[in-house]
Order: structure tokens, then C-alpha cells, then sequence
């Protein structure tokens, strides 16, 4: 789990790039499973060391946390599976699209936007020692929203996070 972690920051950007122009070429392929487990990995890896440093008292956060990133691996494999290429296209211009299926998409998005925030949380923590709010942390979440840029201040952070965990366990 940390080796994602213990990458470079133009390593990071690398592997996102490329899978994106490769996705581009060959839409709703395996590419874009592979970049969306990368990018929820991520999002675990630093949760979980960011976590396991502050020893945060608040776990029921982390536990729903775990829950939604388990739900959404879980989601997009079933929409994969099940609803093929052109299930986008039927829900954005199906003018009546089903119940379940709307409430759980619809969740998903939830679910990943639940991830970012409390991912953006444990970065903006710093040296508190207590789980920050999102006032100390918005600029960490707009990065997970626009990656290309994120990415280049979110990397260094978490790698600080490994680093002083190592250093704790020491």
C-alpha cells in the first residue's frame, strides 16, 4: 500500500496521463478500470497512513470511509459487467431511467465525493494531531477534483506522511 505512496510526483502524473490518452483512444476500456482502482488505491493509501500516524479518535468516519470505497469498486465492476458501453448513453438520454438504478448511481457519486473529502481531511491535518476541517483542507480536495494539478501538491504531502510514520515507528 505504500508504494503508491513512496512514488515520485511525475511518476504519478505519468501513470495518470498516459492512461487518460490511452482511455481517449479506446473508451470504456480496461484502461479506465485500471486508472479508476489507481486513483481509489491512492485515496486508501493515504487515508490509512494518515490514520494510522494521528491516530485519530473519530474511526466511525474511516470505517464509512472503507464502506463507501468497498461499495464503489463494487458498483463500477457491476456497471461494467452488466450495463456495456452505450449504458451511459441510455442514462443520460433515457428520459425515464430506472429507480434502483438512478439512487445507486447516484450514491456512487456520493461515495467518491465522501473519499476526496475525508482524503483532503487527513492531508490538511498537518502536525494537529486532530482531524482538520475542511476550511484547513478545501485546497486538497479541489486537487483530487482537478488531478493534472493535484497531483503535484497531494504526492509530496502524502510522501510526508509515510516518511514521518516511518520515522515514528523508530
Amino acid at each position: 500500500m505504500k508504494y503508491i505512496l513512496k512514488l515520485e510526483v511525475y511518476q504519478i502524473f505519468f501513470i495518470v496521463f498516459i492512461a487518460l490518452i490511452i482511455s481517449w483512444v479506446e473508451p470504456y476500456g480496461i484502461v479506465d478500470l485500471i486508472l479508476f482502482f489507481t486513483f481509489i488505491f491512492w485515496l486508501y493509501a493515504i487515508t490509512t497512513s494518515g490514520y494510522r500516524k494521528f491516530k485519530f479518535k473519530n474511526k466511525g468516519l474511516y470505517v464509512f470511509f472503507t464502506t463507501n470505497l468497498i461499495f464503489m469498486i463494487i458498483w463500477i465492476m457491476a456497471h461494467t459487467v452488466f450495463y456495456p458501453e452505450t449504458a451511459t448513453y441510455r442514462f443520460l438520454h433515457n428520459p425515464h431511467p430506472d429507480p434502483p438504478f438512478l439512487v445507486l448511481h447516484y450514491y456512487s457519486w456520493f461515495a467518491f465525493l465522501f473519499a476526496i473529502y475525508l482524503t483532503s481531511r487527513v492531508l490538511g491535518s498537518g502536525e494537529h494531531g486532530k482531524l482538520a476541517g475542511f476550511g484547513k483542507s478545501y485546497w486538497y480536495f479541489i486537487g483530487f477534483i482537478f488531478l493534472f494539478i493535484g497531483v503535484w501538491f497531494i504526492q509530496p504531502k502524502a510522501r510526508l506522511l509515510v516518511e514521518q510514520e516511518k520515522d515514528n515507528e523508530n
